[in-house]
């Protein structure tokens, strides 16, 4: 069997050296062979072995994860891990695409304010709202508690009757 150097598996994996000394030294991947020099030399099968942690890697599962499955694959920890990253991943999604909305908004008010013109009286029709006034003393919103507490009352009343606050 022909060995590969660490520079040649390297460019087969299409990754530096340096990650496979770390990969050795973390016991995620070792060379098949160590010279008496103590040139590491790697099997062109253990690019499978590779390509596994790459993966694993690329889906997030930790280095001790990947250590443990490498070193006795278990299928079912395998789809319980991957199954966990599904989850995260999906919800990672929802937040993002919960942000894109929030920056599309924001761009559309900024685009109107850019383009208003405020020398010019405008009439426009807008919904019926509502204004809610609570008695208020001067030593309740003097603070930042009785300020925070006066916000959370306001926001529980609105709640109370299914508005928003």
């Amino acid at each position: 069997m022909k060995y590969l150097s660490t520079s040649q598996f390297a460019r087969l994996c299409r990754t530096s050296k340096d990650t496979l000394l770390f990969y050795d030294r973390e016991g995620l991947l070792r060379p098949r062979r160590v010279s008496e020099k103590g040139y590491r030399r790697y099997g062109a099968e253990q690019f499978y072995e590779f390509d596994m942690i790459r993966m694993f890697k690329d889906v997030g599962i930790s280095l001790k994860d990947i250590r443990s499955y490498m070193r006795a694959p278990n299928p079912r920890d395998l789809l319980r891990h991957l199954e966990e990253k599904r989850r995260l991943l999906q919800q990672e999604r929802m937040r993002l695409l919960s942000r894109q909305r929030m920056l599309e908004a924001n761009m559309a008010l900024a685009h109107e304010a850019m383009h208003a013109r405020y020398d010019v009286p405008e009439l426009v029709e807008m919904d019926t709202e509502r204004l809610s006034v609570m008695p208020v003393s001067p030593e309740e919103q003097a603070t930042d508690e009785g300020s925070i507490a006066l916000f959370a009352a306001l926001v529980e009343r609105f709640e109370g009757r299914g508005q928003a606050a």
